[in-house]
Order: structure tokens, then sequence, then C-alpha cells
């Protein structure tokens, strides 16, 4: 799987709409996203766990008040109280078995309804919307290769490295993150090496 293209519409600082190109070659085949503080790091990264996972990613089952006031966190301050405001971010993910590839691309969405961020949620493969079991199964796979919980693993934001080693809190993500991968116990010994440096 390759993400090919994120775009972020109305998202934290990037306002209407914003698309980064991630194609990579044999050259050039690492992404690194940089930027001044506050330029929009962290609200990039939440946007693209947000789009994957939805509510699940915050540990909710369905979207509700706590989970929108998360989104209200992430829509542009200047379009949040704009009663027709909407917001979106959308991925294409690649996915090359080695016979075929197939593009498929997410799009979640919030528009103001009577006042109220509602969410909407689209997959479409190769262009086409999938619905029902398709999606379903799109979906669950999505979850096996990337569990919301080992997202931080192969994404993660640059100013907190130290504390996904050190820390109490981002430690612990991924130390479970890690255990997830490998099933081993390795990052304790790696985690007493450093403290120790």
């Amino acid at each position: 799987m390759k993400i090919k293209r994120i775009t972020l519409f109305n998202i934290g600082p990037y306002v209407e709409e914003n698309t980064f190109d991630f194609t990579v070659s044999k050259n050039r085949n690492i992404v690194l996203i940089g930027g001044k503080n506050g330029a929009g790091k962290t609200t990039f990264f939440k946007s693209i766990k947000t789009c994957l996972y939805g509510c699940k990613v915050w540990g909710y089952d369905a979207p509700g008040k706590e989970y929108y006031s998360i989104i209200n966190s992430l829509v542009n301050v200047d379009k949040l109280y704009d009663s027709t405001a909407k917001a979106y971010v959308e991925i294409e993910l690649v996915f090359d078995d080695g016979k075929q590839t197939n593009s498929y691309v997410l799009h979640r969405e919030w528009m103001k309804i009577k006042m109220a961020l509602t969410e909407f949620f689209n997959v479409r493969k190769n262009g086409e919307v999938i619905i029902g079991t398709e999606e379903d199964d799109f979906i669950n796979y999505l979850l096996s290769i990337i569990p919301p919980d080992m997202f931080n693993f192969y994404f993660f934001d640059g100013e907190s490295i130290a504390e996904f080693f050190l820390g109490s809190d981002g430690g612990k993500n991924f130390r479970n993150a890690f255990l997830k991968l490998y099933g081993l116990d390795t990052l304790s010994i790696m985690i007493d090496n450093f403290s120790r440096h």
C-alpha cells in the first residue's frame, strides 16, 4: 500500500483545497514533511488518521459529541462558524499485489447542517464508489494492515519522537504498536539503553 495523494480542504491552517503529491521513485522513496511550529504538521497527521479510521481512532464506536469536538478542532477556525461550513480530507491509496494495481480514494467530509457538523464518508475503487459489503471488506482489510494503534508507528511527528521512546504517554503508544507488530519485548531493552545514555 502506498499513499499517492492527500487533499485537505478547510482543515486547520489549510484554507480551501490543498493537495500533497506523495509520488515516489526508486531514487527518492521517502517522504518527509517539514515546517515551522504552528505550520500544521500535527493537524496534517491527525487529518490522515481521522480520514482512515473516523471516530474509531479516537476511541469511539460511533460519531458523537466528543468526536465532533475533535473534528471542530481540526476544521479551519475562520470556516468553523460559517453556517455553510464544509471541510474534508481525501486520501488516495494505491495497492499493487503484483498482478494488478488498484486505486482507492477515501473521502471523509464534514458539513454544517442546522448549525451542527455532520460526517459523510465514501470509498472509491478505481473511480467507482463502493458500497455495502465491498466497502466493509476494504475497511476491515485496511484495519488489518495498519490497525489504529499502529498508526503512530508508521506516521510519526518528529517533534514528539523523544516521547515515543522516553515519554510516559507516547512511549506507551509506541511500545504497544511495536509489540503488536513483532510480538517481542525488545523495546523494553532499547528503552533501558536509551535511558542510560
